[in-house]
């Protein structure tokens, strides 16, 4: 007989939702309910006295009346509001069947969905795991913690529903299980635009020789200086027994690789441990070093962490969606307090990084921590919605979704175009729509303004071309960030041609 998921997967893909829709949804039901159709909000059992099991019987037999008031998250989705459980308890009734039918709960869940239409096109539209778990996160469940921890690992109940249903046996090798084999020794190459730089060894005393070994996790670190490099570590290292190591040091321009991958560095070995399984056998170790002073990482030197952290997932075939997983701090490993800025359960910082490196993987650049804000609008013109489109936060799909304007609504335009996205504002909200689903474009203008461009050459920065155009650094870098993902307000590289 098929499971609840099994049942819950198929129903979802026989009404069209693609295997990312489907995943999302399924992490986000598991996350509120563990998929069980009978669950009652743990903390309203004890409330009330009753079981999953009574609770639902006295509901179904009518002995229990207030359902529909009584504020108790239950079944898939834990409906909690009361119109909500009524529609719900309707609904079975309707169907002559228990208000725990799990396909009852399942078409019910359809009709919500279904009555959204940004929440249908988001979903229709999704290609990532993260993008269709978010939507139902944040659209649909709406729980009080909407954070970015909550995000991550609602995403990654997601990607593991994603990784059962849609790979072959090759599975388990895709998502890490049981870990990958390494042979490989210093490696060369650029991460991040930095050169790895492995003229600075560990001393033999301070790491065990291997000829291979199999590695499962990364460990994250940071070297708890007041302010240093990633060169003065890893000479440290490199002298004297030190009888500890790191595989990478790494600050804001150079990321140094201290011990061969295929051995052991002592990085992370304790008398107590609290993850069940890494352990220096099976891990790289990262130390970011301290560059912005008084025990802090600064912003750049985190960024070249979780570059080079996603360079070394991608090695050992850890997916975007595993990261949660696999990445991990010192403080999950033994408790200390390491990365400090990092520790501790439900950490800000922790999730971003483990974002950050996600967003890697998936081959978009990470949030950074400067601000951008969106330029004044000052509508020049109008525009007409072909299709129902979807208003983004920048130019391009890698954006993330503001909302879904529904076809033939008409939206004002300023006159601002990049890479064939026009600079829109409907309602009160401003963002990027695609040209090639906008119609009877008109504007002051007889003819389209030129696209305004500069440039970069050695000297420039953001502040003194902003200057320069009558613009600002944050219009800039908003404008430019889906032609150069990594330009940040004091991020430019000489001969990037950008649009001001």
């Amino acid at each position: 007989m098929a499971s609840n998921e099994q049942r819950a997967w198929a129903f979802l893909k026989s009404k069209g939702f693609n295997d990312y829709a489907a995943a999302g949804i399924m992490g986000n039901l598991y996350a509120e309910s563990g998929i069980r159709p009978d669950n009652l909000q743990n903390s309203y059992e004890k409330k009330l006295g009753l079981t999953d099991a009574e609770y639902t019987a006295a509901v179904d037999n009518g002995s229990y009346t207030n359902f529909v008031h009584d504020k108790a998250g239950y079944g898939l989705a834990q409906w909690t509001y009361y119109s909500r459980k009524q529609n719900l308890l309707s609904y079975a009734q309707a169907k002559g069947v228990s208000i725990a039918d799990l396909d009852m709960q399942l078409e019910y869940l359809y009709k919500e969905l279904a009555s959204s239409v940004v929440i249908m096109d988001i979903l229709r539209e999704a290609n990532t795991v993260r993008e269709a778990s978010d939507c139902i996160l944040l659209k649909f469940e709406r729980p009080a913690d909407q954070s970015e921890a909550a995000r991550v690992k609602r995403a990654g109940y997601s990607q593991t529903f994603y990784d059962r249903y849609t790979k072959t046996s090759s599975t388990a090798a895709a998502n890490n299980e049981g870990g990958k084999m390494i042979t490989k020794d210093f490696i060369a190459g650029n991460i991040n635009g930095i050169a790895i730089n492995s003229t600075v060894k560990a001393a033999a005393a301070n790491y065990k020789a291997e000829s291979q070994r199999s590695v499962k996790y990364i460990v994250m670190h940071y070297t708890g200086n007041t302010k240093d490099t990633a060169v003065a570590n890893a000479k440290y290292f490199a002298n004297g027994s030190r009888q500890a190591s790191a595989h990478f040091f790494v600050d804001d321009s150079n990321i140094y690789q201290s011990v061969g991958l295929k051995n052991t560095a002592w990085h992370c070995g304790s008398n107590t441990y609290y993850h069940k399984e890494c352990r220096n056998s099976n891990s790289f170790g990262i130390e970011m070093c301290c560059t912005a002073g008084n025990y802090k990482i600064s912003a750049k030197t985190k960024e070249n962490a979780a570059y080079l952290c996603a360079y070394l997932c991608k090695m050992l075939g850890i997916a975007a969606g595993a990261v949660i997983k696999y990445v991990v701090r010192h403080y999950d490993v033994t408790g200390k307090k390491c990365p400090a800025e990092m520790a501790g359960e439900n950490n800000a910082e922790w999730a971003k990084f483990l974002a950050d490196v996600a967003k890697i993987l998936g081959g978009s650049a990470p949030d950074h921590n400067e601000p951008v804000q969106q330029p004044t609008f000052k509508a020049t013109g109008t525009a007409v919605t072909t299709a129902n489109l979807r208003m983004r936060a920048g130019a391009g799909t890698s954006f993330s979704t503001l909302l879904v304007v529904n076809k033939g609504c008409t939206v004002q335009v300023d006159g601002t175009v990049v890479n064939g996205w026009y600079h829109c504002k409907y309602g009160n909200t401003v963002g990027y729509m695609s040209g090639n689903y906008l119609k009877n474009v008109q504007t002051t203008s007889s003819t389209p303004a030129a696209t305004r461009t500069h440039k970069v050459v050695k000297g420039d920065t953001l502040s003194q071309i902003a200057k320069k155009y009558g613009t600002t650094v944050n219009a800039i870098v908003l404008a430019n960030r889906s032609k150069y993902p990594k330009i940040t307000a004091s991020y430019i590289v000489v001969g990037w041609e950008l649009v001001v």
